[in-house]
């Protein structure tokens, strides 16, 4: 019986990276492939551009991954966000840093590094079957049983490295690894999605379009506590934009509970306060809603206005003023839902990292069962953080086995 070291189900950017890895330490992998080339996901992420990663410093790198950071450091100390940048500039892919730290291929096409990572498996030797469907992994006396669509293979280690459930129309992504997880007795958190649009319960399509560079956003309930600020877009269905985006995973994760937006985060109430009865006595013939109130879009104070209507500034009293600032400064919103996890750009939860050994992603419950990349339940925010954390966690794995 023909026996690998290790089959990785799965060529996104952690399953390649833990075949590379394996293969430069002479341990004969296999890589199955559903789709027919690798990195579905990667070709299609960042627009098709590839946010590969960041070049953060590392310590402020694990701190966007919040309550996963301390699972997260093992795997990134051994091939953190310096040493990826250096793994592809080495190898013949050129890179550039853009805004924020972000880090894409020079070229701007994400097909260069579908190529890089051919080229790779090429010149490690990587045995590679694409248009390969797994169906069915079990393990007995020690051995991995690996069934696919064309055959059957064994393995002293396994990797599911299969993403989550995102751009399942485009990538396949079925959720096939929680399937298996939990076969092996492993505990699935709820799937949420993440880098994604939020809808509110309040109809907010008055605000379309309306851009917001910096908001501070507050929200609160029995699993989160959020205390942010950045660039906030409303939508037809409510909010969107860099912020939310990276908020969302918490956001839907506590359906009903508001948030509070601080449309003027560099103020105080007293200092916004103020400022209205200043534009009481400049302006005080103006409609209340055409104050020009903290340099906000005149549609927003309208939209957030809109019981004034008729009302002129002259007529407002002390006690209306100061309501009027609270608006702006903890204006409430419901959380109604978002898009199905499915039309995410990322899957938030997954294998409960409480049964992974956070050194070398093996699992706690089958020797040999190893997980990696957005199939656990870790999510980062926008900014190649992600596509970091796969690319680790795959490195890790090649390393352990």
């Amino acid at each position: 019986m023909e026996r690998f070291d290790l089959i990785v189900v799965g060529a996104g950017p952690a399953g390649l990276m833990a075949t590379i890895s394996a293969r430069k330490r002479n341990k004969r992998v296999l890589l199955l492939e559903q789709n027919r080339e690798i990195g579905c996901k990667l070709k299609i992420s960042g627009g098709g551009r590839c946010n590969l990663t960041n070049t953060l410093e590392p310590g402020e790198f694990l701190n966007r991954f919040k309550r996963w950071k301390n699972f997260f450091l093992p795997s990134f100390r051994a091939f953190d966000n310096q040493k990826t940048i250096r793994f592809f500039e080495e190898n013949g892919l050129a890179l550039k840093v853009e805004e924020s730290g972000r880090v894409f291929p020079k070229t701007g096409k994400s097909i260069d590094v579908i190529r890089f990572f051919s080229q790779i498996l090429k010149l490690v030797k990587a045995e590679v079957k694409l248009g390969c469907k797994v169906i069915e992994i079990d393990k007995a006396d020690d051995v991995f049983r690996v069934k696919s669509s064309r055959d059957e293979v064994y393995s002293s280690n396994v990797l599911i490295a299969t993403g989550g459930v995102s751009f399942a129309s485009k990538c396949h992504t079925r959720g096939d690894g929680f399937k298996w997880a939990k076969r092996f007795g492993h505990t699935v958190t709820r799937l949420v999605p993440h880098l994604c649009e939020v809808y509110t319960k309040e109809d907010v399509s008055g605000l379309r379009g309306i851009t917001l560079h910096k908001v501070r956003v507050k929200h609160r309930c029995e699993r989160h506590n959020i205390d942010e600020s950045g660039p906030l877009i409303f939508t037809d269905r409510g909010l969107s934009g860099p912020l939310i985006h990276n908020l969302s995973m918490y956001l839907l994760d506590c359906l009903g509970a508001w948030i509070i937006l601080d449309f003027v985060p560099h103020r105080n109430l007293g200092e916004v306060t103020q400022e209205i009865g200043q534009l009481r006595k400049i302006f005080p013939t103006r409609m209340v809603w055409n104050l020009p109130i903290a340099g906000l879009p005149e549609r927003l104070i309208k939209f957030v206005l809109r019981d004034f209507c008729g009302r002129r500034a002259a007529s407002l009293s002390k006690k209306e003023i100061q309501g009027i600032a609270e608006r702006f400064k903890h204006w409430k919103l419901s959380i109604e839902g978002g898009p199905p996890v499915e039309r995410a750009f990322v899957t938030a939860g997954g294998v409960s990292v409480e049964e992974v050994d956070r050194k070398k992603l093996e699992s706690k419950l089958v020797k040999g069962l190893f997980f990696a990349g957005e199939v656990l339940e870790v999510a980062g925010p926008s900014g190649g953080f992600n596509i970091q954390f796969a690319l680790s966690t795959g490195w890790a794995v090649g390393n352990a086995v």
